[in-house]
């Protein structure tokens, strides 16, 4: 079975306007395209950071959301070095003088 999630790419900094990170990440995993559609992409994280390591001082942000709902995250990549950090739901305090 598996579980689909779709990535986005985004380049925080470092970025050398010449390279297409979205198609040289494609062609190194076994991918047709990472980005295009919703995946099953297990190895993304260790696809990432060896790729961060072939493009140093660039700042790759990667951001997933899963088949299920709430599944939301975000990881920044730099130099082999990797952030995760997942969506957090928060919900506004109730409070009466709002009824309406």
């Amino acid at each position: 079975m598996g579980y689909y999630t779709r990535h986005q790419l985004t380049i925080v900094s470092g970025d050398d306007n010449k390279t297409d990170y979205e198609q040289e990440i494609s062609n190194s995993t076994n991918y047709d395209n990472c980005f295009s559609s919703e995946i099953k992409w297990y190895d993304h994280e260790k696809d990432m950071k060896g790729f961060s390591l072939l493009h140093p001082g660039v700042l790759f942000l990667l951001d997933g959301e899963g088949e299920e709902s709430g599944d939301v995250w975000k990881q920044y990549f730099k130099d082999g070095k990797q952030f995760y950090t997942k969506a957090k739901m928060v919900f506004e305090e109730f409070e009466e003088s709002k009824l309406k």
